[in-house]
C-alpha cells in the first residue's frame, strides 16, 4: 500500500503507554472491548458487505477472517472415502476416527471457537454435539502444534484447528489436507477501526478500500500463507456470511467464562 500511496501506514505491534493509534486492525472481540475509544466510519464501501461483517453502528469493517478447519490425514480420507467427510455432522459418525483438538478453554481463539459453535447451533445443541463427538477425541492438546503434529505422525486422523495455525506447515509432501466444512465453521473476524481522536479519516478510508478490494492485498494474504481469508473474493464478491459463524451470543467475559465452564464440566471432565 505504501509504495503506491502518498499517505503512509505505519504498523505498530503494541502501543507504549500514553500513545494512541489512528487505526486498529484487530480481532472483532478486541474491537468490542475498546469500542469506547473508537468512532464510526464516514465511509461507503464500493461493494456492500454482509451485515454481520460490519459493526451495526459502523465502528469497524471486517476485512479478513480466520476459520476453524479440519486437518485430515490423506490415508484416512482414502480409506473412509472423501465424500463421507464433508460436514461437521459427519465427524461423530466417521468410522474408527481418531480426532485431536485443543482444550477449548486455553486460548482466546479456542474459547471463540466454542462460542461460535454455540452461537450458531444454540448452546444446548452445541454441547450435545461435543458430547456426541467425545468418543472420537483421543487427546486435547495444549497448543495448535500438538494437534497438527499428531496428524502428521499418524497418532490422529483429524485435527480441529485454525486455518492460520496449519497453513504454514503445508508443503507438497504434507500427509494431510485442509477441509473447510461445507456448512461453515466458527471464525475469528478481523476488522479495521478508527480511533476517536484520530484526524486521518480520508487516509484511513483509502487504506480500508485497498484492504477490501485490491488484488495486491489478496495476493499478499495468499503469499504470506497466514491462512486468513479476505471478506471479498478475487471477483470482488462478498464471502458467504452464513458460513462464517461468529460469537454473537457471548459478548462479555462473564458469558464466555460461563460457557467455557459448561464445556469443562459436561465434556472435558
Amino acid at each position: 500500500y505504501n509504495s503506491g500511496s502518498p499517505q503512509k501506514i505505519g504498523l505498530v505491534d503494541g502501543l507504549t503507554a500514553g500513545t494512541r493509534a489512528d487505526l486498529y486492525l484487530e480481532p472483532r472481540r478486541v474491537l468490542r472491548q475498546k469500542q469506547q475509544e473508537l468512532k464510526p466510519w464516514q465511509y461507503v464501501p464500493k461493494k456492500q458487505l454482509p451485515e454481520n461483517l460490519v459493526e451495526k453502528k459502523q465502528f469497524w469493517y471486517g476485512v479478513f477472517y480466520d476459520p476453524v478447519v479440519l486437518l485430515v490425514k490423506h490415508q484416512y480420507a482414502r480409506n473412509l472415502g472423501q465424500d463421507k467427510l464433508t460436514t461437521w455432522s459427519d465427524l461423530p459418525q466417521a468410522a474408527s476416527c481418531r480426532i485431536t483438538m485443543e482444550n477449548l478453554t486455553d486460548r482466546d481463539s479456542t474459547r471463540e471457537f466454542l462460542a461460535g459453535m454455540a452461537s450458531h447451533m444454540g448452546e444446548i445443541e452445541a454441547i450435545q454435539y461435543f458430547r456426541n463427538l467425545k468418543p472420537r477425541i483421543t487427546s486435547y492438546g495444549k497448543t495448535p502444534f500438538n494437534s497438527i503434529r499428531m496428524v502428521t505422525v499418524g497418532d490422529a486422523d483429524i485435527a480441529v484447528t485454525r486455518r492460520s495455525d496449519v497453513m504454514k506447515y503445508l508443503e507438497s509432501d504434507f500427509p494431510a489436507y485442509i477441509l473447510q466444512p461445507l456448512e461453515g465453521s466458527p471464525a475469528t473476524l478481523y476488522g479495521l477501526a478508527l480511533d476517536k481522536a484520530g484526524a486521518q479519516d480520508k487516509a484511513a478510508a483509502d487504506f480500508l478500500e485497498w484492504l477490501l478490494t485490491s488484488p495486491e492485498a489478496r495476493k499478499i494474504l495468499r503469499l504470506q500463507q497466514n491462512g486468513f481469508l479476505p471478506v471479498l473474493d478475487e471477483k470482488g464478491e462478498p464471502a458467504d456470511s452464513s458460513k462464517i459463524w461468529l460469537n454473537t451470543s457471548y459478548e462479555d467475559v462473564q458469558a464466555l467464562d460461563r460457557l467455557a465452564n459448561v464445556w469443562l464440566k459436561e465434556i472435558r471432565f
